[in-house]
């Protein structure tokens, strides 16, 4: 039972060394890596809000469209009776010369 404490010790021992020694880049790793994180949490809310912002402007679009596939269609009847009175008072004075 003896050796298996002096090796936990040892190795315990080991493992404490190599993390004061090695100290400074722990921590800048350390310290980069919250900053990393930070940026990713920051990064993910502006898409958040980029995404509500579109989903708004996508309602907005499809209103439009609406109105614009409506007065389209209203135009298009509107010309079709323009056209239908212009072809025929054309073919009054066609028949007339």
């Amino acid at each position: 039972m003896k050796l298996k404490y002096l090796i936990t010790f040892g190795l315990t021992s080991y493992a404490s060394y190599q993390l004061v020694k090695n100290r400074q880049q722990l921590k800048a790793d350390y310290l980069e890596s919250k900053k990393a994180i930070q940026a990713a949490k920051s990064d993910l809310d502006n898409i958040k809000k980029n995404l509500t912002i579109i989903k708004q402007e996508r309602a907005n679009l499809d209103n439009l469209s609406q109105d614009l596939k409506y007065k389209l269609r209203v135009f298009s009847q509107e010309s079709q009776a323009h056209l239908a009175e212009i072809n025929d008072r054309l073919t009054k004075y066609q028949h007339e010369h």
